[in-house]
């Protein structure tokens, strides 16, 4: 994967990044103890974000997800045979 020579700048509170179209997104997991997951996005500029985060804001993000989606989220987990 190709990294950015500089970092964006860093945000005052309140202010965000207005990103192009998101394209997809991976997981990634280090196996080193104490390193955060990260959660890499995938622009469709070519940007990639990596995010840092901990296995509780995963599973945070999780039952949201599922929360938002939850007869979409049940359909597959029967149909994967997880439920």
């Amino acid at each position: 994967m190709k990294r950015a020579t500089k970092n964006l700048p860093p945000l005052q509170v309140g202010q965000a990044y207005e990103a192009t179209d998101f394209e997809r997104f991976d997981f990634v997991r280090y196996p080193q103890p104490g390193s955060k997951a990260i959660l890499r996005l995938h622009l469709k500029n070519g940007t990639t974000v990596d995010l840092p985060t901990t296995d509780d804001e995963l599973r945070r993000l999780a039952l949201t997800l599922c929360a938002a989606f939850a007869e979409a989220v049940i359909a597959d987990l029967r149909q994967r045979g997880w439920i």
